[in-house]
């Protein structure tokens, strides 16, 4: 019994210093792999992640801020919702469960994602869970297909550091949103404690497949990440500079809304 007792000390003291302690890393912004998935064995493994509790937490936590806005009032039954950089889809089919359950209200969702792999794992997850009726499209989130004011909500969750021209998209969410319409943007943060570094690092190189290992992932995407000065700077050059915001950190993330 006090062995249980000490180890469960231990643990909470490994927690604690993993989420809480150390200062925070000042490590330079380094460019990872480019926008959009194409390799199947990528494509894969990161489709494999996704079933992982900590990531079923994340998107709990965007589907909290779609939920229950920190800005502004929430949705009304039938709005239209788009999820930009939508990977291999498990985002949309958080919230189409979601709306199952009644925990929120009925959305047009729709998913976009410049990978030609990940549109491809993004409309099988949704096949498979029965979700037939959402529009998924291959684009670009710097010139989407899409009309003006013709969107309720953007979401983005761990996209963000692969765009090549962040301030081009900013403005291309700008449009597509309808006037009073908000955009929930979850992605990493560089500056987060030097714990998550080494963590990130250790599975890296230790834990997670080999197609990620091949592509310095996941850790490579933490420090394509940017602060949130560096964030807020982006934020400065686009058609949001005089809109309304709120950056909440997250663990090792942070969570932007946007009112237009």
């Amino acid at each position: 019994m006090i062995g249980w007792i000490i180890t469960g000390i231990l643990l909470a003291i490994v927690v604690i210093v993993i989420i809480f302690g150390l200062s925070r890393s000042q490590a330079q912004r380094k460019v990872g792999f480019a926008e959009g998935i194409d390799s199947e064995a990528v494509g894969k493994a990161f489709n494999a992640l996704q079933n992982l509790p900590q990531f079923k937490l994340l998107r709990k936590i965007i589907v909290k801020h779609i939920a229950r806005p920190k800005l502004g009032d929430g949705l009304s039954a039938g709005a239209t919702l788009l999820d930009l950089g939508c990977g291999t889809g498990h985002l949309l089919k958080a919230l189409k469960d979601t709306i199952a359950t009644k925990k929120l209200v009925d959305l047009n969702l729709n998913g976009i994602d410049l990978g030609s792999e990940s549109v491809r794992f993004c409309r099988e997850t949704l096949a498979k869970a029965g979700h037939t009726n959402i529009d998924v499209r291959e684009g670009d989130g710097a010139n989407m297909p899409y009309l003006n004011e013709s969107m309720d909500v953007v979401v983005s969750s761990l996209s963000l550091h692969h765009w090549t021209d962040p301030v081009s998209v900013f403005n291309e969410i700008f449009r597509v949103l309808r006037p009073n319409g908000f955009f929930v943007l979850f992605d990493m943060r560089r500056d987060c404690r030097r714990s998550w570094h080494w963590l990130l690092r250790f599975a890296t190189r230790v834990v997670v497949p080999k197609a990620l290992r091949n592509v310095g992932e996941p850790l490579g995407s933490l420090l394509a990440a940017y602060t949130k000065a560096e964030l807020q700077g982006i934020i400065a050059r686009t058609s949001w500079a005089n809109k309304e915001n709120n950056i909440d950190s997250v663990l090792f993330a942070q969570v932007l809304e946007l009112r237009k």
